[in-house]
Formats: C-alpha cells, structure tokens, sequence
C-alpha cells in the first residue's frame, strides 16, 4: 500500500491545447515538491517503498501519461557507511473516479538513520477532454 506525503510543498502546472491530434485535444505539464519522511531500517538492505499523490484532476481520458522524480533532501543522521538512497521508479495514472492524476515513485533507502525528505516531480499527460 503506497504511503502520502506529508505536504505537497509546491505544484505548478500548465495546461495546452492540442491541434491536429487524433485521441488528444490537452497536454499538462506539472512540476512540484513533496515533503515526508521515509526511514531507512537496515545499514544491509533497502527499505524499498512507494509513495503515492494527486498531480492534477482531469476530468476527460488520459492517454498517456510519463513523469520522473527525483532526490531533492536526504540525510543521515548518524556516520554512514553504507548509505544509500534512490528513486527506482516512477509512474503517472489516472483515477477517472476520482478524476485525479496521481503520481507514484518507488524510493529507497539503506541504513537504520537514513532519510529521504523531498521529492521533486515532473509529469506530462496527454488527454481527451
């Protein structure tokens, strides 16, 4: 079950007409930070887990949608020997129930006092509204 945030500590968006496009009439472009803290738990192995968050709403189709994440505050408390932090993963879905795009990052993290603190996003939908 994907965790949330503790803040969405910015979001911005811009949205575009398409012409000339069969299946596609918008395109969003939205950029943000998150905020939260993931733990690591073991100086041996990553503490693998994924976040989830609203991006935008959409009220129409989502044809396709692509994004990336990336490390924006880590830390260690502690020394560190083995630290590690990633972003493995991210992926850009549609919940026409809720009309909400929602982006999902999959983050790690090695050693028992390790942290990633912020995400900083980038996501492009294509849509038929």
């Amino acid at each position: 079950m994907p965790f949330s945030p503790r803040e969405i500590v910015s979001a911005e968006s811009i949205d575009l007409p398409v012409a000339n496009t069969p299946n596609v009439n918008q395109m969003m472009i939205l950029t943000g930070t998150v905020s939260f803290d993931f733990k690591g738990s073991s100086a041996d192995t990553l503490r693998r887990e994924t976040i989830a968050f609203p991006i935008a709403k959409l009220s129409g189709d989502m044809v396709k949608g692509m994004g990336f994440a990336s490390l924006a505050s880590i830390c260690n408390i502690g020394i560190s020997g083995s630290a590690g932090w990633a972003v493995d993963q991210v992926r850009v879905k549609h919940d026409a129930q809720s009309e909400r795009v929602m982006l999902e990052a999959d983050v790690a993290v090695r050693d028992a006092d390790g942290y990633i603190e912020r995400l900083t996003y980038m996501a492009f939908v294509m849509a038929k509204v």
